[in-house]
């Protein structure tokens, strides 16, 4: 007599008329139109998030800053210029941590988390032109990338400013709406599961890694969020405005309304362990780390953190505060026409990217089909040649040393200039 198999917990997960099938739903957390303070001139917490239920299994969290009675106001003898993260850049510092794990998302603005949508969208439709991005990006560089006037952001005059909907929002906007995703986790085509040290367990296709299962361990998550102000220098607020005159010239204001509602996407929990989602000691994180590149012609240490685990995408936003009276985006054509302008490294010194800023920004466009915020540098290190996204090549940091970048400009950075690097990964986690 031969032996049944038992499927394994997960193996039925997602498929169609099996006893207690998977069961999706998408529905409100607790926080539900939470009015937002957005002081003028200084960061401001946002109190009174509520815990994050209990229940169920969760892939991802929406956020929706919902912005009306809006006002930029410029002073006597002022005026008012856009930054070129704006509006995103309102958001500030934000963290989902998951209590007893780690941070799954950890980084310091909503341009931030504004790149990681654009990059690893959620759902998966968005990507390569369809649903809601699809706007966003047509809008996004605003045009023929080639037309007459060069290619994308290497050229300074192609309108870069209002990512959210460039036609549409200016400082004049009374109102607009910000919708950003927080996952849990993270969809992959092909999923190569692995030993902390590398060692290979198996492959699985089609995989969430990995879900936020609530209920058996009682997890609490809530996400820490601190708005920026509504006016500064444009790497921390959205509009800035011309040095106030003493004695002749009054000061320009801001003022808003916004209110904060959070959705879940997940799964019911079910008594059939098969239809739900299967979990693994791999789980998605994204975090960004702010160095320095002051006074620099040649820069070498912008290192991956040990801690990063397998590196999905890496990212350096470059941004100069005492640029443009107010501060700029640096340019990509700040950098060296030269095979190594752009140069991402692992090891003792081995080459995992070498190139040009045209070079680097031709690959992304043939993975990816659209163009970053301005002065973004990226790699996708989990987009094969066949479109697939899969952890199969990704760089680990848990077993290879050095990761790193290193750029390469025509000329000294300023005293003031700094790149935020944003790493988005599987890290290895137990419990």
């Amino acid at each position: 007599m031969t032996a049944t198999a038992t499927p394994a917990p997960g193996q039925l997960f997602d498929i169609p008329g099996v006893p207690g099938q998977t069961q999706f739903f998408d529905q409100y957390e607790d926080t539900q139109s939470l009015a937002i303070t957005v002081n003028s001139g200084s960061q401001q917490p946002v109190t009174g998030i509520a815990d994050f239920r209990r229940t169920d299994v969760v892939l991802a969290w929406r956020l929706h800053f919902s912005w009306s009675a809006v006002a930029w106001t410029a002073g006597t003898g002022q005026t008012l210029s856009s930054s070129a993260y704006a509006p995103y850049n309102i958001i500030g510092p934000t963290k989902l941590a998951i209590q007893n794990q780690y941070n799954a998302i950890n980084v310091e603005s909503g341009i931030d988390l504004y790149i990681q949508e654009l990059i690893f969208p959620y759902p998966r439709t968005q990507a390569g032109g369809a649903g809601s991005n699809a706007v966003i990006n047509g809008g996004n560089p605003a045009g023929d990338p080639i037309a007459n006037t060069g290619q994308g952001y290497l050229n300074a005059s192609m309108p870069q400013a209002n990512l959210v909907a460039p036609a549409a929002w200016t400082n004049a906007s009374t109102s607009f709406d910000l919708l950003l995703w927080l996952p849990g986790g993270i969809w992959l085509d092909e999923y190569y599961a692995l030993t902390i040290d590398g060692n290979y367990l198996g492959a699985v296709p089609d995989l969430f890694v990995s879900p936020q299962y609530m209920a058996g361990t009682q997890r609490l998550i809530k996400p820490q969020i601190t708005m920026n102000q509504g006016l500064g220098n444009r790497d921390v607020a959205p509009v800035y405005t011309t040095a106030l005159t003493p004695t002749s010239d009054s000061a320009s204001t801001f003022s808003s309304t916004c209110t904060l509602s959070i959705r879940r996407r997940g799964v019911y929990g079910s008594s059939n362990t098969m239809v739900l989602p299967p979990t693994q000691p791999w789980q998605y994180s994204f975090t960004t780390q702010r160095f320095t590149i002051a006074g620099v012609t040649v820069t070498s240490n912008l290192k991956v953190p040990d801690n990063t685990g397998q590196v999905l995408c890496a990212y350096l936003r470059l941004f100069d505060p005492s640029a443009a009276n107010g501060g700029a985006p640096i340019q990509l054509s700040a950098l060296a026409a030269s095979t190594q302008a752009v140069q991402f490294l692992y090891g003792s010194g081995l080459t995992w990217f070498q190139g040009t800023a045209e070079e680097m920004q031709d690959r992304w466009l043939n993975q990816r089909g659209f163009l970053l915020p301005a002065g973004v540098i990226a790699f996708d290190f989990a987009t094969d040649e066949q479109g697939n996204f899969t952890n199969k090549r990704c760089p680990n940091t848990y077993t290879t040393a050095g990761l790193q970048f290193v750029l390469n400009f025509t000329s000294s950075t300023s005293s003031t200039a700094y790149a935020v690097m944003g790493l988005m990964s599987l890290v290895y986690v137990t419990g």
